[in-house]
Order: structure tokens, then C-alpha cells, then sequence
């Protein structure tokens, strides 16, 4: 593993990681795990060196990955990065249109109770309309 730079070492494994070379294969080892960020094109390949004790037995089982820009150790996971991104993003949209936020935001907070009180146990409801409605008598009818 000249090549192979030692990027982390723990207790129970070391990564060694070198620049992708043509014949190191082309789709990243995390392309089927992606969901949103699709894979970039290989930028780098990962052996992780295994050195746990298995079943009494001291071996190291290594692990190789072709990773690419978005997967590489050290850095953020795409994940990481798209829910920053999409919380900056709401949140410059938000701020851009604040009286068009509050309207709708009222208006579905509004919906939403209705929707609730729909299904509110009769108790809860006579009590709400009874409060709500000084003209609502005892029985729940309009007076």
C-alpha cells in the first residue's frame, strides 16, 4: 500500500486512501445508498484496514471503496449538506416574503384546528363551543 496515504487510524481500523487512477472502476461504493445528492464522478479509493479480533483470531480484513467527491472521509455527508442547504434556502425565502409567510402560516395553523376539532371527543367539543358561542345552550343547539 505505498500509494496509499494513512488518512485515520482507531483502535480497530486504519484508512489509507490514494487519487483515483483509470481501472479503479467508475461508480462510487455509496451510489445505491444516495438519496437527493447523486454520486459525482471518482475522485479517490479508501481501503479500510480492519484490525479487530474475530472470533479469537487476530486478522485484518481490508475494504476497498471508489469514492467520489461527495463521499469522501472527512467531509460532510451529502445528507448533511442537503438539509443545511434546504433549511438556508426556506429560511431566505421566509425572510424575502415574511407577510406572505405569516398569511399562509396562519391560514394552515387555522385549517389544521378546524381539521382536529372535527374529530374532538363531544365532550371537548361542547366545551369549546360553549365557549366560543355564549348562544349555544347546554345541549350543544343554537339558541
Amino acid at each position: 500500500m505505498s500509494e496509499y496515504t494513512l488518512l485515520q487510524e482507531t483502535q480497530s481500523d486504519r484508512l489509507f486512501i490514494r487519487t483515483w487512477a483509470p481501472g479503479d472502476g467508475v461508480t462510487c461504493s455509496f451510489a445505491r445508498m444516495q438519496r437527493g445528492t447523486p454520486c459525482t464522478p471518482p475522485v479517490a479509493v479508501t481501503i479500510t484496514e480492519d484490525k479487530r479480533e474475530h472470533f479469537g483470531k487476530y486478522s485484518r480484513t481490508k475494504t476497498k471503496r471508489i469514492v467520489c467527491r461527495n463521499h469522501l472521509p472527512g467531509l460532510s455527508r451529502p445528507s448533511e449538506i442537503n438539509t443545511e442547504a434546504r433549511k438556508a434556502a426556506t429560511e431566505r425565502l421566509i425572510v424575502g416574503h415574511w407577510d406572505e409567510y405569516q398569511s399562509y402560516l396562519a391560514q394552515e395553523t387555522a385549517s389544521r384546528r378546524e381539521a382536529e376539532f372535527d374529530f374532538a371527543d363531544p365532550e371537548i367539543r361542547k366545551l369549546v363551543l360553549d365557549a366560543r358561542d355564549p348562544a349555544v345552550s347546554e345541549a350543544g343547539d343554537p339558541r
